[in-house]
């Protein structure tokens, strides 16, 4: 995992409902989705790794 991966981005946002979306539209919106969801999990797992480290430190 790249520290890129990790830099915060721009919060996607969607331009009024999604039933006015096209087709094409919509593809680009839920690739989109999908690279969001991929950099959360990416965080989520290096905090809850990082979380699990400080812990052992303490637990002897």
């Amino acid at each position: 995992m790249d520290d890129e991966e990790l830099q915060p981005r721009n919060r996607l946002s969607r331009q009024g409902p999604l039933d006015s979306f096209s087709v094409d539209e919509l593809r680009a919106y839920e690739a989109a989705l999908q690279q969001e969801l991929e950099q959360v999990r990416a965080m989520l797992k290096s905090k809850v790794d990082y979380l699990s480290g400080a812990e052992s430190l303490f637990k002897s």
